[in-house]
């Protein structure tokens, strides 16, 4: 029986906490042994407050390894912006793997055969995870400055060059430079 690995991702430590990483390893299972493949505990990969902007990952980079070696004859991850949130990464992966005789597989795509339509899926969900995530730094972004603005901090921590002086920031000129 050949062998997948299941990759399972989240971004933040907070994710981590209150994650879905369960729920995709199940589903990412789930579809390996429909399709005739062996996953064990040693092959479900859980990259946890791992950020999908880069595929430079320490597992990510160790399953990779393993595909080029021949190991894993299909990786499961449960949707496209699990694997990255750059389209172009995700069709890097895509089209890198099966030259090692790896499948590229998601519990999201229906078909996952490689059609015209399967592939054209892809590019769209790899396009609006790359939107997702820049709409969502925008709005945190935003969202800090106009706190600043306000004078209302955000809890927590005092975030790299600023000070807080009561509920107000100052900007640590030595810092912010």
């Amino acid at each position: 029986m050949e062998r997948a690995a299941v990759m399972a991702r989240v971004s933040t430590e907070d994710q981590v906490k209150n994650t879905s990483l369960d729920a995709q390893v199940r589903d990412c299972r789930a579809l390996a042994g429909k399709l005739g493949y062996l996953v064990t505990d040693q092959d479900v990969y859980r990259e946890e407050g791992i950020s999908g902007e880069t595929i430079d990952r320490p597992l990510f980079n160790k399953v990779r390894d393993l595909v080029e070696q021949g190991y894993y004859k299909a990786i499961v991850w449960r949707e496209r912006d699990r694997l990255c949130r750059e389209l172009y990464l995700q069709l890097q992966i895509e089209n890198e793997f099966p030259v090692w005789g790896c499948k590229v597989l998601f519990v999201s795509d229906p078909d996952n055969d490689g059609s015209p339509e399967s592939q054209l899926r892809s590019h769209f969900e790899g396009m609006f995870a790359q939107y997702e995530k820049a709409k969502i730094r925008k709005r945190t972004t935003d969202g800090m400055l106009n706190r600043i603005n306000a004078n209302k901090p955000p809890g927590g921590v005092v975030l790299y060059g600023y000070n807080r002086v009561g509920d107000s920031w100052i900007i640590n000129t030595e810092q912010a430079s």
